[in-house]
Formats: structure tokens, sequence, C-alpha cells
């Protein structure tokens, strides 16, 4: 739960607190649109400027209507950001993380593929990327995601359980084992990684005996 200083946010106040920024950022869009519309001639400056400002306006806006689970608002926010910057990585991350709630799944793994490319040190689109894969079934292609996280972020406790997680699944015992210890040694206090290491100690003396 988020807190304003010392007291809890209701959910209805929460979202009361979202509404307010997404008034705040339409108004600030209007008015963007109406100072650079009412001069005839614009440099080249002020108009790198306007798009600029615009995309990110679009993004926030897309940021807030998913704090909403609004994802119809949410994806023709992100889908108007990208129109005016198509290399805009962190939108295309954003739309394929709208499209994995919405349970659209090829349209999330294009996202978050688009994501990729654009910048190929994304985390994040990797991990996501992972979690669609493994609902699709396809657990190879997840735990080749997986391991580009641990590459990416090797400190991220969270990302060599994902990949613990995975190789337990394809039974890879032994590699399962060493993630989730490396989890534990990363968190000392990550109970559902010493849960499934059990689990994988227990199975991996199965395949023993």
């Amino acid at each position: 739960m988020r807190y304003v200083g010392d007291y809890p946010l209701t959910e209805r106040l929460r979202k009361d607190l979202i509404l307010r920024n997404i008034r705040a950022i339409i108004f600030q869009f209007i008015s963007i649109t109406i100072i650079f519309s009412s001069v005839e001639s614009q440099a080249e400056d002020q108009s790198v400027v306007r798009k600029r400002e615009l995309t990110e306006l679009y993004y926030n806006l897309g940021l807030k209507y998913s704090q909403l689970g609004q994802w119809k608002d949410a994806i023709e926010a992100y889908t108007q950001s990208i129109k005016l910057n198509p290399n805009f990585a962190a939108a295309h991350h954003n739309l394929g993380v709208v499209y994995s709630q919405q349970g659209q799944l090829d349209k999330a793994v294009a996202a978050y593929k688009k994501a990729i490319a654009l910048d190929p040190k994304f985390a994040s689109a990797y991990r996501n990327l992972g979690h669609v894969y493994a609902q699709q079934g396809l657990l190879g292609m997840a735990k080749d995601a997986y391991e580009k996280v641990v590459e990416l972020q090797p400190e991220q406790s969270e990302a060599h359980y994902n990949l613990a997680s995975m190789y337990l699944k394809i039974d890879m015992m032994r590699e399962a084992i060493t993630e989730y210890q490396k989890a534990i040694e990363l968190n000392s206090k990550y109970t559902a990684a010493y849960q499934d290491l059990g689990v994988a100690y227990s199975q991996q003396n199965q395949y023993v005996e």
C-alpha cells in the first residue's frame, strides 16, 4: 500500500490522485498544442521540442491509464507515443505489458521484441517476454529469455529465481538448484527460493534413485 506522509491511501483516493494527474497531463498537452499552433512558421528546433514533449505526454497518459486498469485508453496513448517516436523502447515495452494484461499474447511478444531490438540491454523486456513465452507453453524460449535477464542483471535475485523456476519445469535439476542457491545468496530472505530449492532437491533425488 502506498502512503502520503503517515496516512495510507484508500483505493478511492489513489484513483482520484491518478485522475488528477491525467487531467494535468491533458491540460499540458492542450497548452503545448495552443502555444505551437499559434506560431505560423515554426523553427525546426521548436518542432522537435514539441514532438518530444507530446511523445512524453502520451507516454505518461499511458502510465496513468494503466494504473487505473483502463487498458484500451492505455493502448491508445502508448500507440500515439510510438507514432511520434517509433524508437521509444519504453513505450513499446509498456504497450507489451498492457497487451499481456489483456491476454493478447502475440501482440505482447511483438511489442517486447521491438523494445529489445531498440534496446538490446532492456532487461525488463526480456523478463516479460519470458513470462509470455511461459504462458504460451514455449518453455525453451522462455528459458532463453530468462537466461538473458541473468546475463544483464546478475545481481538481481529475482532474475535467478525466474530462471531456476524455468529450469525446474524443464527438468534441468542441477541448473535449477544452482540458480535457486544464487537467488538465496543475493537475498537471504527469499522464502519462495528456499521452498522451491527443496522441491528441486527432492526431484533430483528421485531421478538419482
